[in-house]
C-alpha cells in the first residue's frame, strides 16, 4: 500500500486508529528524513515525515518513526521507505513505527507540506 500525497495525513491517521487493517501490509511512503528530538533533547528518533497543520498553525507533522539497521541518509533528504507498520507503546504513548525493508534517497522531492 502506497501512502499518497493527497490523503497523506488521513491515511497515516487511519493506520494508527485502525491498525488491525494494516498490520500485515507492506507500506510505501515518501517524505523528508530527520532525527526528531525528545522534549529535553536526551533522545532522538529517526522519522520519515511531511509537515502539516498543527495546533498553532503550520507546526504539525505526519509520518512514521523508523526502525532500521542500515545507514541513515542526511538530514532533510527526500526518502522512499518500504516496510511493515508496528504500534509500540513507550511509557504513556503508543507510536507508529515502520520496520524498514528498504530505504532509498530520491533526487525529486514531493510536497513537503500536506493538509489532508
Amino acid at each position: 500500500m502506497e501512502i499518497g500525497e493527497k490523503m497523506f495525513l488521513t491515511q497515516i491517521s487511519d493506520m494508527y486508529c485502525n491498525f488491525d487493517r494494516y498490520k500485515d501490509k507492506t507500506i510505501i511512503v515518501e517524505g523528508m528524513y530527520a532525527q526528531f528530538y525528545s522534549w529535553d533533547g536526551s533522545e532522538t528518533a529517526p522519522v520519515v515525515y511531511r509537515n502539516g497543520p498543527g495546533c498553532c498553525g503550520n507546526d504539525g507533522w505526519g509520518g512514521f518513526l523508523l526502525k532500521y539497521d542500515g545507514e541513515f541518509p542526511n538530514e532533510n533528504d527526500w526518502i522512499r521507505v518500504t516496510g511493515h507498520p508496528e504500534l509500540v507503546t513507550e511509557g504513556y504513548y503508543t507510536n507508529l513505527y515502520l520496520n524498514v525493508a528498504s530505504l532509498e534517497v530520491k533526487a525529486e522531492r514531493g510536497t513537503e507540506f500536506v493538509t489532508q
